[in-house]
């Protein structure tokens, strides 16, 4: 295992109670495009890579057979465990995208999230490639901020680059289109706009681990940053997060 793909995997440590309190989810409307779209029923098995506290899998496990939540960082995967304990088809894996540890051509669907973009493309490719059936997908979500979408929207891209670590991201559409070739993608987005008061505001921008946590010397400036911008933004102690859940799918 490299270096970097350890830092990558305890990235979230301290993150588990913001992401999954305050993270935003899926738009449900993702189940239809997989019902409608790709077959998912109640034969279906999923693995969900990088399942990070479970909001992933929680699209999967109402519908699906069974759902493997593979997740290496131990807060997150323990956090999903509890989130989740309700439901008896979840199977909680400690595992990296690059090595899963799942059986050969073991499941339907294999998923990815928000956490897609720390995985080893093409690594992780190979092992997608190895657990997914013959005529399985290969599906990541992301739910995307629209920063221009208003002028709060904008402040608040701008506490990002104030304060976020920078990082050197692949796009995403870029990089699935070289998996699966200009016509092998598929896509679809979703609005999945919401409405928060500002501590879910706080929460939600401590569950990016790109953002200063209690005990750094930029937490307190960012938080402050941020609260003058809410205030400023603000009716009746609301703000509007305008963002879109967009579905990338192709053939295993």
């Amino acid at each position: 295992m490299t270096r970097t793909l350890v830092d990558n995997t305890q990235r979230f440590s301290g993150r588990a109670d913001y992401y999954a309190h305050y993270r935003a989810h899926y738009s449900p409307r993702v189940q239809d495009v997989l019902t409608e779209k790709l077959g998912l029923s109640a034969d279906s098995v999923v693995a969900d890579i990088g399942s990070g506290t479970g909001h992933s899998s929680l699209l999967f496990l109402p519908l699906a057979k069974l759902v493997y939540g593979v997740e290496p960082n131990e807060n997150m995967r323990r956090r999903a465990e509890r989130e989740l304990s309700g439901y008896p088809n979840f199977r909680s894996v400690a595992g990296v995208a690059e090595a899963t540890t799942l059986a050969d051509r073991v499941a339907d669907f294999v998923v990815a999230g928000s956490a897609f973009h720390w995985f080893d493309r093409q690594r992780s490719w190979q092992e997608f490639k190895r657990i997914g059936k013959a005529d399985g997908h290969l599906v990541v979500l992301r739910n995307h901020a629209q920063r221009e979408a208003s002028p709060f929207m904008r402040a608040y891209g701008d506490v990002f680059q104030r304060y976020g670590e920078r990082r050197d991201r692949p796009n995403l559409r870029s990089a699935l289109t070289d998996i699966f070739g200009e016509h092998g993608l598929s896509s679809l987005a979703i609005d999945n706009s919401e409405s928060l008061d500002f501590a879910q505001l706080v929460g939600r921008v401590l569950s990016y681990s790109s953002m200063p946590l209690a005990g750094h010397s930029q937490h307190e400036p960012m938080l402050a940053d941020l609260e003058r911008v809410f205030e400023h933004h603000q009716t009746s102690g609301i703000v509007r997060f305008a963002a879109e859940t967009v579905v990338y799918w192709g053939k295993l």
